[in-house]
């Protein structure tokens, strides 16, 4: 099922990388972005019912645009406006990041306890591999997981009645009897599972479960709100091959939602991203500026921090520090470029995935804002 080595198939989502960002060699810097001139070349593909678009300056949005309609055919249309809801995919591996920063700074859990001391249930039969393995290597990908512990399982779930908290330490189980697909604190080898864990740790600890626990330490203090897995069948809608989809095949098993698996409007969607760069100026309202800083750490040489990816080599003639992350569960295509010391990003949303143009554009819009 594999396309690329950041893009392990089509319901789940993609961390950015070096094969993903080589469209930025074609842009051309710009003095002043238009982005509805952007935007309207994004909507004249017919492949792409809607998009949206955000831009963050100095903590505050400055521009938001969307245009295009909820579900494709419907008649009568449905446009698109600025209180509707984007599915973001992988980008929430941000977000669950934070909530186990979160739990660090609670006290609950330290960033060297290894899965062994937080899964001691599972450490006899933990391959030896994963023992001493943290949640830092967790998170950026450096675990040596495979991407999906077992997709048939996986599927299964839709229709099994078990409790998420309960299926969600099956899927620890799974994954942690596995040999890993490569050595540890190496390489990046982007994987759900990781975050997966995190979601089963988190919820051991508190005995609570992971949609109640972030949405309680990380979306309620920034006042976002925030849902998981499909979207409501009245609001904005992906769409698979041409055509919306709905329910609960509509997004990716309910075990997979610490991996990405949220909805939310963009103006939430931009409370977290202004958070998480204001946070490393001592400004969050989350996290104390060293738990900002540690999410946004590179962690080796992967190119991979905490639920993000980290570019410093663009634009070329004058490189700064991007976090990026491009999310999608199939049917969704979103991405999100922060400039921490700048202050500045920029947020793109589609209702449309695999199998559309809707990434390519993102990124080119999101290389050309940042190449000024």
């Amino acid at each position: 099922m594999q396309r690329t080595l950041c893009v392990p198939g089509p319901r789940w989502a993609r961390v950015l990388c070096s094969s993903l960002l080589c469209i930025a060699a074609s842009v051309m810097p710009a003095q002043a972005t238009d982005l509805a001139k952007l935007l309207q070349e994004v909507s004249a593909d017919a492949a792409i019912p809607a998009t949206a678009i955000v831009l963050i300056e100095n903590g505050r949005i400055v521009q938001q645009l969307q245009q295009g309609v909820r579900a494709a055919g419907e008649q009568p249309a449905r446009p698109v406006n600025a209180a509707d809801v984007w599915h973001i995919g992988s980008n929430g591996k941000a977000m669950t990041a934070t909530l186990m920063a979160r739990l660090v700074e609670l006290g609950e859990l330290r960033w060297d306890d290894t899965l062994a001391s937080l899964l001691p249930e599972l450490a006899p039969r933990m391959h030896p591999a994963y023992r001493q393995l943290t949640i830092t290597d967790l998170l950026s990908h450096r675990a040596g997981l495979a991407a999906n512990a077992d997709e048939a399982w996986l599927e299964s779930t839709y229709t099994d009645k078990t409790d998420v908290m309960t299926l969600r330490q099956l899927y620890a189980a799974k994954v942690l009897t596995q040999a890993p697909i490569a050595p540890a604190r190496q390489q990046a080898n982007y994987s759900n599972s990781g975050t997966i864990l995190c979601g089963a740790i988190a919820e051991r600890l508190s005995g609570k479960p992971f949609e109640q626990l972030i949405t309680e330490l990380v979306f309620a203090p920034l006042g976002m709100q925030v849902g998981f897995g499909p979207t409501p069948a009245s609001a904005n809608t992906g769409h698979k091959d041409g055509k919306p989809i709905r329910g609960e095949h509509a997004s990716n098993p309910k075990v997979m939602i610490p991996a990405g698996d949220m909805y939310m409007t963009m103006q939430d969607w931009a409370a977290f991203a202004i958070d998480q760069m204001q946070g490393e100026q001592g400004r969050g309202k989350l996290l104390q500026q060293a738990g900002y800083q540690h999410l946004h750490q590179v962690q080796g040489d992967s190119g991979a921090a905490l639920g993000w990816g980290v570019r410093t080599d663009f634009p070329k003639q004058r490189p700064v520090r991007l976090l990026m992350h491009a999310g999608s569960n199939g049917y969704w295509q979103a991405v999100v470029t922060l400039q921490p010391d700048t202050q500045k990003a920029l947020l793109i949303a589609s209702n449309a995935g695999e199998g559309t143009q809707a990434e390519a554009y993102q990124m080119q819009i999101a290389m050309t804002v940042f190449s000024e």
